[in-house]
């Protein structure tokens, strides 16, 4: 029994208490001053507070203003700097050096209550730079610049850096290379909440707003119940966010937040006018994405490289991708896979209208491998100068887009190209159950949709009507496709110059116990024209439909219908 209860009992360490130090004027250098203060905390150790009491007070509705003229407030942090509130208390660089140099590497620097202005950094941070944890509540980070990045504030951390920024304003800073408001990267997790980042830029690469980035070993960006707007950059308009961890257990999450009038600016290969999610598993829930730009693809979200993404109970609305090469565009949102396996992309709940491309997908561009599902949405208004008025999908090989849209309208959405509601190529599935596309115009094949997947097209239960294409298919065009099978629902209304309901060309499948009723052909197949193809059509009500030739069925090439 003498072992199991022998104790060990380990020397206490050290301790330091902690100690308020009081800041009584507003000068930068002479006893009493925020610069004298902090020099003394950082020399007592532990983790101390810094709060203030100037005197004489400053007069009703009039801030004090500190403006430094020795350079930055420098100190290792572990501190607390505690100001009477954003409104009352300044702290103004002067536009000659930074504002805060934050220099330590294992504690945290809590900021409340004030503001920082005019800071000016030849390098990254014009108003803050810390190399430690950051906590960040009702501070107002205004009219910094850095000639490097992060003209707000730069957060250069590591594995166990944590950042937290609540009720505060990042507004008019500006930075040549990443992130005019703030750029953290590399940390172990990010938290902005109810916080405003507006008219921040940078000219060269990413964030206009925000550069978020945790490393492979981190916990997540959390970004919620802020306002995020005017921002621009080169690419990420108004944020970026990455996160390098691919375990489910760190996401990114953006709820509860506007994105709004941010612009990616630069060429072709920019992306992301309001948001753009660079890698990890990504969450954007009860948000809006209103009238953001990119030059490139995104206008609205542009998603590449991640592990998952989801859309949920989310708005894209007015937002443009001005993008013209190939495979590109997304006016609403931009997803392109990694390339390596399919990973999922779901858009849920969510309303994606008004958008506009000058490629393809004037809703939604996919391509480059994933599982994309479009349930419970809204795809209506959106006008593509390429094909896919309201969402295209692309891929082949490795690169498949298997698509699978339940439970969503298409409504109201032009192309240029072919697949006025919907536009899917390549070597995935597509399956669209349950849906209804209505209204959809295409100058080009498939007023409704224009299918062509290599392996397998399902369309059961859909209400496609009213949609009109200037080539043929008014209702849904299938090219190329070796084993269709449309089954349940309505194709009626619909007109084209040949296959006023639906053209098959060059596919084999079945249509089954649908009704293909009042749909008009100027040329061929009022209802169904079958083009070198084989179609077996199984209780099928194909009736009242109009053509010159073939008002109900027509078949051309060789095409051939089966009865059953």
């Amino acid at each position: 029994m003498k072992g199991r209860f022998h104790t060990t009992i380990e020397p206490l360490e050290s301790r330091i208490a902690p100690a308020v130090f009081i800041v009584t004027n507003t000068t930068d250098a002479a006893p009493g001053s925020l610069r004298a203060e902090l020099a003394a905390a950082s020399m007592h150790g532990g983790f101390n507070e810094i709060v203030f009491h100037i005197t004489p007070p400053p007069a009703a509705h009039i801030e004090s203003i500190i403006t430094l003229t020795s350079g930055a407030l420098t100190t290792i942090g572990n501190v607390g700097i505690i100001g009477p509130g954003a409104g009352k208390l300044i702290i103004d660089g002067g536009g000659a050096g930074r504002v805060f140099n934050i220099t330590g590497t294992d504690g945290v620097t809590i900021i409340s209550g004030v503001s920082i202005v005019n800071g000016k950094a030849t390098g990254y941070g014009g108003g803050i730079h810390c190399t430690e944890s950051l906590g960040l509540n009702g501070v107002v980070i205004s009219g910094n610049t850095a000639t490097g990045g992060a003209g707000g504030i730069a957060v250069p951390g590591n594995a166990t850096t944590e950042v937290s920024i609540v009720n505060s304003l990042i507004t008019g800073n500006t930075a040549t290379y990443y992130a005019g408001g703030m750029d953290i990267n590399d940390v172990k997790s990010i938290h902005v909440t109810k916080t405003v980042v507006t008219g921040n830029t940078t000219s060269v690469y990413s964030g206009g707003g925000i550069y978020a980035e945790v490393d492979s070993t981190g916990a997540g960006i959390t970004i919620s119940d802020c306002r995020i707007s005017g921002n621009s950059a080169y690419d990420g308009g108004g944020l970026v966010v990455k996160d390098q961890n691919p375990a489910a257990a760190s996401r990114i999450t953006i709820s509860g937040t506007m994105i709004s009038g941010n612009t990616a600016t630069g060429s072709v290969t920019s992306s992301g006018g309001g948001l753009s999610i660079a890698a990890g598993n990504a969450v954007i829930v009860h948000s809006a994405l209103v009238a953001n730009t990119a030059a490139g693809n995104g206008g609205g979200i542009a998603a590449s490289g991640f592990a998952s993404l989801t859309i949920a109970s989310t708005a894209v609305i007015g937002n443009v991708a001005n993008a013209s090469g190939t495979d590109m565009g997304g006016g609403g949102v931009f997803i392109a896979g990694t390339g390596s396996g399919l990973p999922p992309a779901a858009i849920v709940h969510s309303a994606i209208l008004d958008n506009h491309t000058a490629n393809n997908g004037g809703g939604l561009y996919a391509l480059d491998g994933m599982a994309l599902t479009i349930s419970g949405s809204a795809v209506s208004g959106n006008t593509a100068a390429g094909s896919g008025g309201g969402a295209a999908t692309s891929g082949s090989g490795a690169n498949k887009v298997n698509l699978s849209v339940a439970g969503a309208i298409f409504s109201g959405n032009a192309a240029a190209g072919s697949g006025g509601a919907l536009n899917a190529t390549g070597d995935g599935t597509v399956s669209v159950i349950g849906s209804m596309v209505s209204g959809n115009l295409a100058s080009g094949a498939g007023g409704g949709m224009s299918l062509s997947s290599t392996v397998s097209v399902t369309v059961e239960n859909a209400l496609v009507t009213n949609n009109f294409s200037s080539v043929g298919g008014g209702g849904m065009q299938l090219n190329g496709t070796s084993n269709f099978h449309i089954a349940g629902g309505v194709f009626a209304g619909n007109s084209a110059p040949n296959g006023g309901g639906i053209y098959a060309n060059a596919s084999n499948g079945s249509i089954m116990n649908v009704t293909i009723s009042g749909n008009a052909a100027t040329g061929e197949g009022g209802g169904v024209l079958d083009n070198t193809g084989s179609i077996t059509l199984q209780i099928a009500r194909i009736t009242g439909n109009s053509a010159p030739s073939g008002p109900d069925v027509a078949a051309t090439g060789g095409g051939v219908f089966t009865y059953v």
